[in-house]
């Protein structure tokens, strides 16, 4: 399963991708969170992708990450970012409460406009 937040779009178009190839589910973080649906007890490879706000997590992720209830045997995450992705990963590794076994960064069109 690989939970996404995405505003512009980017990070929905990331997950749905890889779960297209990976022949898995793409699900909105926001979605669960408004259906209070927080819990998966079986989810063999779990996906994270959220774009970097501020060099951090957007706090929705934030919020979904701290409550979601997953057991999974390989989690993944995936930063998209315009500059850099500052320190993404480890802030949702702090959220989520457990350390992942991977952490990916992908560079997107910046839409930062001082």
């Amino acid at each position: 399963m690989i939970f996404y937040f995405s505003s512009t779009g980017n990070c929905r178009y990331v997950a749905e991708t890889i779960a297209k190839e990976t022949s898995d589910e793409a699900v909105s973080m926001l979605d669960c969170l408004q259906r209070r649906k927080l819990e998966f007890p079986d989810c063999n490879v779990l996906g994270i992708v959220t774009p970097t706000y501020a060099w951090g997590l957007p706090d929705i992720a934030a919020v979904f990450l701290r409550h979601v209830r997953i057991r999974s045997r390989y989690t993944f995450f995936i930063a998209t970012y315009g500059t850099t992705p500052g320190n993404t990963a480890y802030f949702a590794q702090k959220n989520l409460g457990r350390e992942l076994d991977a952490k990916f960064s992908l560079k997107m069109p910046d839409n930062f406009t001082p």
